[in-house]
């Protein structure tokens, strides 16, 4: 655990990291190894580093990100729309507090998915390398949607958008003053939508709030 705590915090959280991300889940398993380690080694990280990796991140290098309209919009069909109608209003609409439901004109919400369409481009999502191959999972999934034993395969553009939206969340997380409500509206919804969606403790197979202590048979 020592070493691999050691590593993490060079590769991810130090001043020289190489490997660092906003991204909410990816980031909050390597910081929660990193609580762990430092509960069983006291003296692994001094208190400047551990600043590094205490919530917000204040002073964490991010994407200068930007906003970017869809580029394809009218050209979608037989479901290769990266977004899909779940994700564009549910899942990105409750970041928004003052958004209602189908409100796709809202300026908080579509500064929002803007921002999605320019990362998803940015890592090289087009509509004319995967329509195809997205058309073809969409169909599939419909198809075989009533048998139990298939799960379901998600599109390409719908793994780019949840990368973007991850992202994202850890970007504002760490950028918003928490101090501040209004263009704060985002942030609680991003910490309480990191909360929910980290359900996996990375040195025990039970809930990480439920793990007041650590079992007496684990070995570092």
């Amino acid at each position: 655990l020592r070493n691999i705590a050691i590593w993490i915090y060079d590769t991810m959280f130090s001043k020289t990291a190489l490997y660092t991300s906003s991204h909410v889940l990816f980031r909050d398993y390597a910081k929660r190894t990193l609580d762990l380690a430092s509960k069983v080694f006291p003296d692994l990280f001094n208190d400047q580093e551990k600043i590094r990796f205490s919530y917000q991140l204040k002073g964490y290098p991010h994407l200068s990100w930007k906003e970017v309209k869809d580029k394809n919009k009218g050209q979608y069909k037989n479901g290769d729309y990266p977004l899909g109608m779940d994700f564009e209003n549910y899942t990105l609409g409750r970041f928004v507090r003052a958004r209602r439901s189908y409100d796709f004109k809202q300026k908080d919400y579509v500064k929002l998915r803007n921002r999605i369409w320019w990362r998803i481009y940015n890592l090289g999502y087009t509509l004319q390398k995967f329509s195809k191959i997205d058309q073809d999972v969409s169909e599939k999934n419909w198809r075989y949607q009533d048998r139990e034993e298939l799960s379901k395969v998600d599109r390409y553009g719908k793994k780019y958008a949840w990368i973007a939206l991850y992202e994202l969340a850890g970007f504002i997380a760490d950028s918003v003053d928490i101090n501040q409500e209004p263009d704060s509206s985002l942030r609680k919804n991003i910490f309480d939508y990191n909360r929910r969606e980290v359900n996996i403790d990375p040195s025990f197979s039970v809930n990480a709030d439920e793990a007041d202590t650590l079992p007496s048979n684990i070995k570092f």
